[in-house]
């Protein structure tokens, strides 16, 4: 049996740190890098749930024409003002 082209092994990869019980997700998005992300859980099934949700929503980001990751208000202000310095 073979499995769905969309299936989350071949979106993202699941794995835990050496010493740790708590899921990261890693994935790479085409032009826009990898991300890796602590999903803040030690339940497999929690960890596979919120990994389709951060993958959807970058993917869903990438394909707006945004940066697939997002960016806290402080980070876009400085950069916006050095710009305005420049």
């Amino acid at each position: 049996m073979s499995t769905p082209a969309n299936a989350p092994a071949e979106r993202y990869q699941l794995f835990q740190r050496a010493g740790s019980t708590r899921w990261q997700v890693r994935f790479s998005i085409k032009g826009q890098g990898q991300f890796k992300r602590s999903l803040d859980t030690d339940d497999r099934g929690e960890a596979e749930r919120r990994a389709d949700a951060i993958w959807y929503e970058a993917t869903y980001r990438a394909k707006q024409g945004l940066t697939a990751k997002t960016h806290t208000f402080e980070s876009v202000a400085e950069a916006y003002i050095a710009q305005i310095l420049r």
